[in-house]
């Protein structure tokens, strides 16, 4: 039979375990919510606009925005009025690719 010592050791091991588990498996319930926090498609949207604004010049971006977006009406602009010349084909198709 065991001493009273190592009985009252065992126990308190077995409440520091049960603690340790108790406070482990709150860091995986924290950690699961902030997972599915930042997978959510808007917090994605956001942090990535954020790091691209944040790591290039903002005038450059949104240049670039405002570029892809006349790019991108002027090639729809052409495309709707279907023509047989190949040049205006050509164009739109460079316009989409620049957009790209």
């Amino acid at each position: 039979m065991k001493s009273n010592s190592e009985m009252k050791l065992l126990l308190e091991k077995i409440a520091f375990y049960r603690e340790k588990k108790d406070y482990e498996l709150q860091l995986i319930k924290w950690q699961y919510e902030n997972t599915k926090q930042s997978l959510q498609p808007i917090n994605l949207l956001k942090i990535s606009l954020l790091e691209k604004i944040i790591t290039t010049n903002p005038k450059n971006y949104l240049i670039s925005i405002v570029i892809g977006l006349a790019t991108n009406f002027l090639s729809n602009k052409i495309k709707s009025n279907p023509s047989n010349n190949p040049i205006k084909n050509i164009a739109t198709s460079v316009l989409k690719l620049i957009n790209k």
